[in-house]
């Protein structure tokens, strides 16, 4: 069984223009995806093609208008058992508090997810080693680095240890050099040693080429190609032009 399956999934947002007119925007328009255990997929589009939205109706943020599907076996409107099975590191460092360490924003996270609090510790040393931080994470948040910032997002993805891990642009605004230690560390902690599940929404086409096992392309909320990530490079590659 797949660990994500949705199938003709549309999202449609009411935008305001003036006092009384609205305006329907299409989001999403019949989008298809499946996702095996353990593997990484590779949500490709440019800004605006419905990359965020497909994630945070993964993440039960958003509701679909339509659509069928089951995520870690549970249906759509599971809301509460998806969320235990889901963690999504948003694009973005403004949920973090800058005068806090690494260490005390995830206590502060832990805390809001209601895990037991003989098990916060233990559990945010778990994460900090996966993702490399444990060392410094008695650092000032504000003194980290941007790819320290992008690890520390993910660590707190992975507090509540979920099968099904959603990034969002991960790598923007690292250096190449950044851009490969977070994929090194994504591939060989996240999902080969704890076999979890990987959606990464990119438009980098060489992170599409060499990290993922397979993509979905977006274009204006349209699904244009599905499967083989050299493929789907190609035809992102053209959008472009």
């Amino acid at each position: 069984m797949y660990t994500i399956y949705l199938k003709n999934i549309t999202k449609t947002f009411r935008q305001r223009r003036g006092l009384f007119k609205t305006k329907k925007i299409s989001a999403l328009c019949g989008v298809d995806l499946t996702l095996e255990k353990g593997q990484i997929l590779g949500l490709a589009g440019a800004n605006g093609s419905g990359k965020t939205t497909l994630l945070k109706i993964l993440a039960t943020l958003v509701t679909p208008n339509t659509g069928t599907g089951h995520i870690n076996g549970y249906g759509l409107k599971e809301g509460f058992k998806i969320r235990s099975s889901v963690g999504i590191a948003l694009l973005g460092e403004r949920s973090f508090y800058w005068r806090l360490t690494g260490r005390e924003n995830l206590e502060f996270f832990a805390a809001l997810q209601n895990i037991a609090v003989p098990k916060i510790k233990h559990r945010i040393n778990e994460v900090l080693t996966i993702v490399g931080l444990k060392n410094i994470s008695n650092l000032w948040y504000g003194n980290y680095s941007s790819g320290m910032k992008q690890r520390l997002n993910i660590a707190r993805a992975l507090l509540h240890n979920p099968d099904i891990l959603l990034l969002d642009e991960p790598t923007r605004n690292l250096d190449a050099k950044g851009t490969s230690e977070i994929f090194r560390f994504i591939k060989k902690n996240i999902v080969e040693s704890h076999r979890k599940s990987v959606l990464i929404a990119t438009n980098r086409l060489k992170e599409i080429r060499e990290v993922c096992d397979k993509a979905l392309l977006l274009d204006k909320g349209k699904m244009i190609g599905f499967g083989d990530c050299t493929e789907i490079a190609n035809k992102l590659s053209i959008l472009e032009l």
